[in-house]
């Protein structure tokens, strides 16, 4: 066994942990930190599902939960109401990000939509509902970084069908 710590991990910490992990302090390291982590994920790849926690699955915040038999919540109303945060993984993005764009797209009295998109992919229902909003006239303009996910051409495909439905697209500048 090595333990690596940053060496300015305090005392009672680092006798916790020799004392919790069974190990002398002949096998503990300290290091200058940052640690690199990189190796903790061949630790994810062990197949031992009695070490993992269930998976998550994302609540919907209060606010944005239907009332009575609809199956769709009025996400302006909530936000009229008050403010409304969401943490994401924990809430739901398709309940809140997701459900606010198709609300606009949507909505008679939404004029225009503008949008930055970092790393999605052309079958986003995010990408949709920009298309759905400029398909029913409204002024759609996407600001997109290309380079997000070094993914430039099929970055470059689902823009180009942003375009083609009648989006203002706007390309991110390299190196910012």
């Amino acid at each position: 066994i090595r333990l690596e710590i940053t060496d300015d991990m305090d005392d009672v910490t680092m006798d916790l942990l020799v004392r919790e992990l069974d190990i002398t302090d002949l096998e503990v390291y300290r290091l200058p930190g940052p640690l690199d982590l990189r190796g903790l994920f061949d630790l994810s790849r062990i197949d031992r599902p009695d070490l993992r926690y269930p998976p998550h699955l994302p609540t919907t915040a209060v606010a944005f939960q239907p009332a009575g038999s609809s199956n769709r919540a009025d996400i302006f109303k909530a936000i009229r109401k008050s403010d409304v945060l969401v943490h994401h993984p924990y809430e739901s993005f398709t309940t809140s990000v997701q459900a606010f764009l198709e609300q606009a797209a949507r909505d008679p009295h939404v004029l225009a939509i503008k949008q930055t998109l970092y790393r999605t992919s052309g079958d986003s229902p995010i990408v949709q509902a920009l298309i759905d909003a400029a398909e029913a006239g409204k002024q759609v303009l996407a600001l997109v970084e290309v380079k997000a996910r070094f993914d430039e051409a099929n970055n470059i495909v689902w823009a180009r069908k942003l375009e083609k439905a009648g989006v203002h697209v706007v390309y991110g500048l390299v190196g910012l």
